[in-house]
Parts: C-alpha cells; sequence; structure tokens
C-alpha cells in the first residue's frame, strides 16, 4: 500500500520535473531526453518506492494504539508526511512557480500568459494532489499529537473519510488525464489493443504447403533439344 502510494505521488513529481525542463531549459531538454531516458526514470521511482516502502510493514494499527507513540512511531508517521506530502508539495510549488513565471514573460505585455493543454494537466494534477492529500497529513498529525483515534470516534471517522481522499488522488489522475488528452487516450487504447493481440506467428495448420515465391525459369515449351 505505502510502495504504491509513493509510487503514484511521485510520478506526478517526476512529470512536473519533466514539464518544467521542457519549459524553461527547452534546449537542454531536447538534448538530454530520449524513451530510454524516461524508461530509466520510471524504473527508478518504483523500485525506490518498493524500497521506501518496506519500512512501513512495521507501520502500527492506529486503531488499536492505545499506547503513547513510540520513537519508531512518529518516525514513520513523519516519514510517511515528508515522502507523501510535504517533500513532493515543495517540489510542485517550485516548479509550477518557475513554469507560471516563464510563461508571463513569454506572454505579450498587458495579455494573460498562454497556457498549453498539457501545462494546464500538470497544475490541475498538482492542484488536486495538494487538496485530497492535505486532510490524510492533518488527521495523522492530529491524531499523532492530539487526540489517540481510540479515545475519540470522530477522529477515527475523519482518518477514513481523510484515506479515502488520498486514495481517489490516485484515480483522478488517470481520468482527467484520459479527459483532457487526446494523445493520453490513444496511448492506453494502443496499449489495450497491443495486450490483445493473438499470436500472428504460430504453426501453420496441417496439410497447407507454400511454394518458394520465386521459382526458377524454365525452357519455352517446344524448345526442348
Amino acid at each position: 500500500e505505502f510502495a504504491a502510494n509513493h509510487a503514484s505521488v511521485w510520478i506526478a513529481v517526476l512529470l512536473t520535473v519533466d514539464r518544467y525542463s521542457a519549459l524553461c531549459h527547452p534546449l537542454q531538454h531536447r538534448a538530454t531526453s530520449s524513451p530510454g531516458r524516461t524508461r530509466r526514470s520510471i524504473a527508478t521511482v518504483l523500485s525506490v518506492s518498493v524500497l521506501t516502502g518496506i519500512p512501513f510493514y512495521w507501520w502500527l494499527d492506529v486503531w488499536r494504539d492505545a499506547d503513547p507513540p513510540s520513537m519508531l512511531d512518529e518516525g514513520l508517521k513523519w516519514a510517511h508526511c515528508l515522502t507523501v506530502y510535504f517533500i513532493p508539495c515543495g517540489v510542485f510549488l517550485i516548479t509550477n512557480s518557475a513554469i507560471i513565471c516563464r510563461l508571463r514573460r513569454r506572454s505579450p505585455s498587458g495579455q494573460r500568459p498562454r497556457v498549453g493543454k498539457s501545462t494546464a494537466i500538470l497544475l490541475g494534477v498538482t492542484t488536486l494532489f495538494a487538496l485530497l492529500w492535505a486532510p490524510r497529513i492533518f488527521v495523522m498529525l492530529y491524531h499523532l499529537y492530539v487526540a489517540p483515534v481510540h479515545r475519540d470516534w470522530r477522529v477515527h471517522l475523519a482518518l477514513d473519510v481523510a484515506n479515502m481522499a488520498a486514495m481517489l488522488n490516485t484515480a483522478v489522475n488517470f481520468g482527467l488525464y484520459c479527459f483532457v488528452s487526446k494523445t493520453f487516450r490513444a496511448t492506453v487504447r494502443e496499449v489495450f489493443h497491443d495486450a490483445h493481440l493473438p499470436c500472428t506467428l504460430g504453426s501453420r495448420p496441417g496439410g497447407l504447403t507454400v511454394g518458394p515465391a520465386l521459382k526458377p525459369p524454365g525452357l519455352p515449351k517446344g524448345a526442348g533439344p
């Protein structure tokens, strides 16, 4: 669960950094970007997400946490908050601010900056992330320092709703991309189409023989010796 959360959040961070590089450093982005580099970046994010999810195997059960939080519990909760919210929000704030400033510089004076569709999608994704993940982080820290769940059912309910909102963020991103981007929809169709293609290199049915494509030229009829 935690590895999936980390991967979902940091893939969005990767997209944001890539959009920042494309708009603010276009020459460097064209020189360094390639499909292989993209695959390596995605593989790195997924691998690191799995590794960073391992320590949360010792995440304490908040519903039965009757004792005061231990150092391990406090460390894991703060590590989770930093990994999935505070650090990504810092990256989003810095990169999106730089993107908006660059668009304002490019736009004629007195006119609103023209925001491309891909940039608008990215701004929407990061804004939804900040809004949907904020309740989970707030309730988690509130539970850690103010009111344990087992002593107040309202904190229990608030944490459940906050977790639902945070998990909704993952599904919303995919739907937003499909709704706005024609290229993304075409790519999704190609992925599903290729996954269901039948194998066309199987063995031929018995009894069917195919002759050679080219036959050696024979002598004309009646031209025997």
